[in-house]
């Protein structure tokens, strides 16, 4: 299986493990974001003995056995000595491992954690004076990964037994649009761009892919097909991810289903059995997932009033507008139907919706190695004047000011750049106002040899 990205983690692992002290690992992202092939890369180039170890929602002693099994076969030991304290086991490997490297690796930890007979914080506090007793006078590593991102966070708080013993730390997000695109290299800029859109940025779900075929043939063969892979793969993941709590899942699909930019009141008045401050809750666990985004305008002091919300999740998001409607066309055999429609959806929201967040996204990417005006912040800009709305897609701020961006799916016009000139015109007084303009499209166009403005094509976004 081929492993893409992740360069600046991978760097990060191996740097870790080629020190010669203790090292703790503490590494946390959704389910099937790579996690454990992030590790398994690491590993294949650490000389050593690896005890890696996948955690069961189980009792300490079932847990235990299994890293005695993990043991065997990470190394030439064949006993079956059984512990009752994670100490005794990292003693008895060291001292049956002297003079190697080892590395221990308790993935999906928060499994054990939330089954352990010593209690939640009881199992924190067993690997805690394990850490001390046995480990920090080792040169040993050890990695802690797991999917419970809730978990995960508490793990880090500074009351938490483990706190200071875990120092190395590392959040695993989906693969941006750049890393992504390394499972489709040969697509055009937009058909990348359109892949990304409908697949997202989840290993698990790019794997399915077919390069050697459109994207149009992809989605077909994958969600439009009574047997396609990710029909199936992507409700699986919304389930793991979601899970069936009522409330949570209803604002997640709700989300998904709109086409407009709704506020917590907009979301709140579609349930009349529930409390605001119930969807607001559910709100913030889902931002804590990772699965939904809340967007402001900057500059706004009233962010909670001018908010919107939408799905982080590219794949999770066509899923659910562009496939769900229509499961029961597909299973009639109806598939040519239910794609077309599915296309105009997706072409009219969607995929210019993905195009900002692509756009976005770029800007902080080529952040990094800008030495002249470098952006401190970069969001979005949206404004009420006389009665009249109106936004502008992104807005980055340097030490000169704001520079607006707008995004457009298609060759850039003059008539674009009047139209954004327009807009700046009505801003209120009160209102951000940029010092310079900037334009993506999908080709430059017009507006290619225009100056005093930014100009980004689709090319440039793939050139980094």
């Amino acid at each position: 299986m081929a492993f893409y990205g992740r360069d600046n983690e991978l760097a990060l692992l191996n740097e870790i493990l080629g020190k010669n002290s203790y090292q703790g690992v503490l590494l946390w992202g959704r389910r099937h974001v790579g996690k454990s092939a992030l590790i398994g890369q690491s590993l294949k180039v650490f000389s050593g003995t690896v005890i890696y170890y996948q955690c069961l929602k189980s009792d300490d002693e079932t847990n235990l056995k299994g890293l005695v099994a993990a043991y065997r076969l990470g190394s030439a030991y064949q006993g079956e000595v059984l512990f009752s304290d994670i100490a005794d086991f990292f003693a008895f490997v060291l001292a049956r491992e002297k003079g190697k490297k080892v590395v221990f690796v308790l993935d999906e930890y928060p499994y054990w954690r939330e089954t352990s007979s010593l209690g939640k914080e009881g199992l924190d506090s067993a690997l805690q004076r394990a850490i001390d007793r046995v480990l920090s006078a080792s040169d040993a590593k050890l990695i802690i990964s797991g999917s419970y991102l809730g978990v995960m966070e508490e793990i880090q708080k500074e009351n938490n037994p483990l706190a200071g013993r875990l120092k190395s730390k590392i959040a695993l997000n989906p693969l941006n649009y750049l890393e992504a695109a390394s499972f489709y290299p040969d697509y055009t800029p937009l058909e990348k761009i359109k892949a990304y859109a409908a697949f997202g940025g989840m290993p698990y779900l790019l794997e399915e892919i077919n390069p050697k075929k459109s994207v149009d043939e992809n989605l077909r063969s994958l969600y439009f097909s009574s047997e396609g892979s990710l029909k199936k793969l992507t409700p699986l993941l919304a389930d793991e991810e979601v899970g069936k709590k009522d409330i949570l899942f209803q604002v997640f699909t709700l989300l998904c289903s709109r086409t407009d930019k709704p506020s917590l009141a907009d979301l709140s008045s579609c349930f009349s059995h529930v409390s605001k401050e119930w969807i607001r809750q559910a709100l913030i666990e889902l931002i804590d997932m990772q699965l939904v985004e809340r967007v402001y305008p900057l500059g706004d002091k009233d962010k909670e009033r001018s908010a919107y919300y939408r799905v982080a999740d590219n794949a999770l998001n066509y899923y659910f507008r562009c496939v769900k409607p229509f499961e029961n066309a597909i299973l009639l055999q109806a598939a040519d139907v239910a794609f077309r429609s599915a296309q105009a959806l997706f072409q009219k929201s969607l995929l210019p919706q993905c195009f900002e967040r692509i756009a976005a996204d770029y800007l902080v990417l080529s952040n990094r190695g800008r030495r002249q005006l470098p952006f401190v912040e970069i969001g979005t800009y949206f404004y009420n004047s006389k009665g009249q709305n109106g936004q502008f897609d992104i807005v980055a701020k340097n030490s000169k000011g704001y520079v607006f961006f707008e995004c457009k799916l298609h060759t850039l016009s003059a008539a674009d750049y009047a139209e954004e000139r327009r807009q700046i015109e009505i801003i209120p007084p009160y209102g951000l106002h940029p010092y310079l303009l900037g334009f993506f499209g999908l080709e430059k166009g017009e507006l290619a040899q225009e100056k005093n403005i930014l100009v980004f094509d689709s090319h440039d976004l793939f050139r980094l």
